[in-house]
């Protein structure tokens, strides 16, 4: 799955189907812990963030919850791909901002 895929189906809670289709809850968890042997991120330096990014992107990719997951570097996706994701509620304007070392999970009903 990649982030065109998104942007071709129309999400789950935009359908409208259903018994309680009017309403729709949306929620974003943000995850500010650390993980064993890595600094915070405003402690940490350059290279620290990118060995924790690439450690919790490892750690996604072996999850079995998360195999139809797309996990996304925000500073590998464009203004426009940042602000689709920001429509479709996936994200919040904040995590917009200073994308080097930020990334997203989304399930592929656009769970996340």
């Amino acid at each position: 799955m990649n982030l065109n895929d998104l942007v071709n189906r129309k999400s789950e809670w935009l359908k409208g189907e259903g018994v309680k289709a009017n309403i729709a809850i949306s929620t974003r968890v943000r995850l500010a812990r650390n993980i064993e042997g890595h600094l915070f991120f405003n402690r940490a330096g350059e290279e620290q963030r990118e060995i924790t990014m690439k450690t919790a992107a490892a750690a996604v990719k072996r999850v079995k919850a998360f195999s139809k997951a797309l996990f996304i570097r925000m500073r590998d996706t464009s203004d426009i791909d940042r602000q689709f994701l920001l429509e479709r509620h996936l994200m919040s304007k904040e995590h917009i901002q200073d994308v080097a070392n930020k990334g997203l999970i989304v399930e592929e009903n656009e769970v996340i």
